[in-house]
C-alpha cells in the first residue's frame, strides 16, 4: 500500500504501516515489553524524592486548606493518590493519534518526530500517572501551587516540568500536570 497517499486506519492497517514504512513490527513481544518497561518506570518513579515527598506531604496539604477554607476538605473522604500505569492499548492508539490520526503534515512525522518503538518511551508523556480528586475548583489551583512548590524544593528544572488545564462543558474542570524524569530503559531489540 502507498501510505503516503491515505493514513492508515486502525488498528491492523496502522501496525501494517509500522512495519511497512518504519520496519517497526507489532506483535505480542511489543505488549510485554511496554508492560515490563512500563512497571519498571512506576516503581522506579514510586521510590524518587518527588513522590515520597508529595506523599508525605499530602495529608498536610489538606489540613492547610481546610484552614484556609472554614473547615472544608480538599480532598473527597479518604481518597490518597495511587500510581497507575497507562494500559498498553490506551498507549498503542496514542501512538496512533499524534502519528497519523492527528498529525497535520502527514505523511511526514509530526513536529516532535515520530512515535516508534524503542523510543516511544520519551516521547508519551502519561506512561505512569496518578489522579488527585479535589472537592472545590479553587482546590485545583491550591493544588497546583503545592505542586509547583514542591518542584522548586526539589529542583525540578521548569523545562522538566509543564501542566495544561482542561474544561469541558460537562462540568470537567483539570489540570493536567506532568514531570519529565530520566529512567533507564532496557534494549528492546525492536524490529
Amino acid at each position: 500500500m502507498d501510505w503516503d497517499k491515505q493514513k492508515p486506519e486502525f488498528p491492523e492497517p496502522y501496525c501494517n504501516w509500522l512495519h511497512d514504512k518504519h520496519g517497526k513490527k507489532i506483535d505480542g513481544a511489543t505488549k510485554s515489553n511496554y508492560n515490563h518497561v512500563a512497571t519498571q518506570i512506576k516503581e522506579e518513579f514510586e521510590k524518587s524524592p518527588f513522590w515520597l515527598t508529595f506523599l508525605d506531604r499530602f495529608r498536610s496539604y489538606q489540613d492547610e486548606y481546610s484552614e484556609k477554607r472554614g473547615g472544608y476538605g480538599l480532598y473527597p473522604y479518604g481518597f490518597s493518590p495511587v500510581l497507575d500505569v497507562k494500559k498498553y492499548d490506551n498507549f498503542f492508539h496514542k501512538t496512533y493519534r499524534k502519528n497519523c490520526l492527528h498529525n497535520k503534515a502527514y505523511p511526514n512525522s509530526p513536529e516532535s518526530g515520530w512515535i516508534l518503538p524503542g523510543s516511544w518511551y520519551s516521547q508519551v508523556n502519561d506512561i505512569v500517572r496518578t489522579t488527585v480528586v479535589v472537592k472545590y475548583l479553587d482546590g485545583l489551583d491550591f493544588m497546583l501551587n503545592k505542586i509547583l512548590d514542591l518542584c522548586n524544593e526539589l529542583g525540578v528544572p521548569e523545562e522538566h516540568r509543564r501542566f495544561d488545564r482542561e474544561v469541558k462543558s460537562a462540568g470537567y474542570y483539570a489540570i493536567h500536570f506532568y514531570i519529565q524524569q530520566s529512567f533507564q530503559i532496557p534494549d528492546l531489540r525492536c524490529k
